[in-house]
C-alpha cells in the first residue's frame, strides 16, 4: 500500500521571510525528509508544478 504525504507552502507568503527564516524552514523540511528516507518509509519525493502553473 502507498501512501501521499502533502505539504502546502503559500507561495505569497515565502518570499516575506526573512532568509534566516527561510534558512530555518528549509533546514527542518530537509532534516525531515533524510529522517523519513533513512528510515525507510519514503521510497520517492517529487514536488508538484507551483501554483502560478495551474489552471481552472
Amino acid at each position: 500500500m502507498k501512501y501521499i504525504l502533502m505539504d502546502y507552502v503559500n507561495d505569497a507568503d515565502w518570499p516575506q521571510l526573512t532568509k534566516s527564516e527561510q534558512e530555518h524552514w528549509l533546514g527542518a523540511y530537509r532534516a525531515f525528509m533524510e529522517a523519513m528516507t533513512k528510515a525507510g518509509v519514503l521510497p520517492d519525493s517529487r514536488g508538484l508544478h507551483p501554483t502560478s502553473t495551474a489552471s481552472l
